[in-house]
């Protein structure tokens, strides 16, 4: 598999390896703002339920005193308002950093399939006169399609899930250490 990657790195262009790079920073993009997202569930829910309960930290009393609030009940619509937003902002994020990776896919076995067929139809002509050279085409983009739909995209969206985990992770260890490991 690893020599199937290399094969593929090595017949794609630059701006290819740009796009696959830029695929990795919307990731991390992504993977900050479902950390944002996340982190925002719990002081939605502590407003809902006990909005005197968030007077008690210090970057609310910022915020109070920065938007002139006076009452622990004006914070509800600030941070339901905040809360919805960056879900949003996180969800659309996402579904461009899928779409984007899906294109990207696609692009690279386009170009897989263009090269496989000139490679065909460069060989020698001895081997075209005893092979059927459209049923080698058809046999070769069928195989070029298997592995985009199972090697080539889901690859993508694997290295995708892996670093929004990991940087998901290292994120909630920074923030509280004992109850992640629990």
């Amino acid at each position: 598999m690893n020599k199937l990657f290399e094969i593929i790195w090595k017949n794609i262009t630059k701006q290819d390896k740009k796009k696959f790079i830029f695929i990795i920073f919307l990731t991390i993009i992504s993977s900050f703002l479902e950390v944002f997202s996340i982190g925002m569930v719990i002081p939605f829910i502590t407003v809902l339920v006990d909005p005197d309960k968030l007077m008690g930290f210090e970057i609310t009393r910022q915020v109070i005193s920065f938007f002139k609030i006076s009452q622990s009940q004006e914070l509800i619509t600030p941070v339901a308002v905040l809360f919805v937003v960056i879900t949003i902002i996180s969800a659309i994020v996402r579904v461009l950093t899928i779409k984007v990776s899906a294109e990207f896919s696609f692009l690279i076995g386009n170009k897989l399939s263009i090269r496989a067929y000139e490679l065909t139809m460069r060989r020698p002509f001895l081997s075209h006169k005893h092979m059927n050279s459209s049923e080698d085409i058809s046999k070769l983009a069928s195989k070029i399609d298997t592995v985009i739909k199972s090697l080539i995209f889901p690859g993508i969206m694997f290295m995708s899930a892996l670093l929004m985990f990991i940087f998901i992770a290292v994120i909630f260890l920074f923030v509280n250490f004992l109850l992640t490991v629990s």
